[in-house]
């Protein structure tokens, strides 16, 4: 059984690569904000940022070994001195001469020279001078890196309920740091959860799993054959097995209350609370991305369904116990919704019908197998006493 249970618990959480999300990937499912929250707007950061970044010209530091160079030269020329003075007072700024600047001071300069010797003065410093501030990439780039940081982020609302990204649409980045941002998605711990869910899970259901027959050897082998007993766990894992390919459809349409259902008309209500307690736990396991909501609904209905049948005394009300337990777990489910939000109107209303609609099947199912195990194993229900005791049988 423990095994049976692993290989269930394997399939569902062993997964990485129908869950995983990648930028530009199709999105396997549909996403929406569970609660109000402010989100990271990375467009709108981005364009704030990239226009605080063109505001930050290329930054130029000074080659003190170019500008004693020229300030050398300068005082070994013929140059008139006013020209020279101003070179030099230039030249020893701290933040030196750039390319840009040095051609509007060759001309400056030269014009303090007599006007016969102004073109010669301009020749000759074109040939004697050297721009001293030299671009400086690294320090243009730490200073750009320090102004984006420094940029807050721009934040959006999303609203409770609000769709982030539908099934089968297009996973942008923006999308993705959403999904990661507010905890919907998270690529470091996927792997390390599905790892230690499937361990630990495997082995504290496997225990759970094996509380029915614990609880039969204490209880119920005064009355009930093991072999009996074995036939319910037999059907649980089916059920069970059933449950988890129904749930690649929809997580909401949960028949497991087949279970618990007949538990109660075959054995008692004792067992079928167990039962009902056992096979709502193992579901929610099955159901990742809702498992509270999940645990919460199909125990709900479990006991709604279990407290109906064993007030019924004909077999076609077997159906009403099944649909008034999918009614009481989509009752659950909706409470869950208005209470936290995370699904739409729409969304809500098929989650309620598809949990109705599993309850329906149960009852069905129920009703059907009953027989069944009325004669082939045995078991001796409060229907079959009352055919037994009927004039007319």
């Amino acid at each position: 059984m423990v095994l049976s249970l692993a290989a269930l618990f394997f399939s569902v959480y062993d997964q990485p690569t129908s869950r995983t999300l990648e930028a530009g990937a199709v999105s396997s499912q549909t996403f929406v904000a569970p609660v109000e929250v402010q989100v990271v707007d990375r467009i709108a950061t981005e364009q704030r940022r990239q226009q605080a970044l063109s505001q930050i010209p290329a930054l130029t530091s000074t080659d003190d070994a170019l500008t004693d160079l020229v300030l050398r030269s300068l005082e070994a020329s013929p140059l008139p001195g006013v020209v020279v003075a101003l070179l030099v007072e230039n030249f020893r700024n701290p933040r030196g001469v750039s390319e840009e600047a040095l051609g509007r001071l060759i001309v400056e300069a030269s014009e303090l020279a007599p006007p016969e010797e102004r073109a010669e003065v301009a020749l000759e410093l074109r040939t004697l001078l050297l721009a001293t501030a030299q671009p400086d990439p690294q320090l243009t780039e730490s200073i750009r890196s320090a102004t984006a940081a420094a940029i807050p982020p721009v934040t959006r609302s999303l609203a409770a309920g609000e769709v982030i990204v539908r099934q089968g649409e297009a996973i942008t980045p923006e999308i993705l740091a959403t999904l990661t941002a507010i905890g919907l998605y998270s690529p470091e711990s996927e792997a390390l959860g599905r790892a230690f869910v499937i361990a630990l899970g495997a082995i504290l259901l496997g225990v759970l799993a094996t509380s029915p027959l614990t609880f039969a050897a204490e209880r119920l082998l005064g009355r009930y054959s093991a072999a009996q007993l074995a036939s319910l766990v037999a059907l649980s894992l089916a059920v069970l097995l059933a449950q988890r390919l129904a749930i690649e459809l929809s997580p909401n349409f949960v028949f497991v209350l087949l279970v618990p259902l007949l538990v109660a008309v075959l054995v008692s209500e004792e067992a079928a609370l167990l039962w009902a307690v056992w096979i709502a736990v193992v579901t929610a396991v099955l159901v990742p991305a809702a498992p509270l909501l999940t645990l919460l609904a199909t125990l709900a209905g479990a006991l709604v369904a279990i407290r109906v049948v064993r007030n019924v005394r004909t077999r076609p009300m077997v159906v009403l116990a099944g649909a008034a337990g999918g009614v009481a777990g989509g009752v659950a489910l909706v409470a869950w919704v208005l209470m936290g939000g995370g699904l739409t109107p729409w969304a809500t209303a098929a989650a309620f019908g598809a949990f109705l609609a599993g309850g329906v099947l149960a009852g069905i199912v129920a009703l059907g197998v009953l027989p069944l195990f009325e004669a082939g194993g045995d078991f001796l229900t409060s229907f079959r006493l009352l055919e037994l005791s009927s004039p007319s049988h």
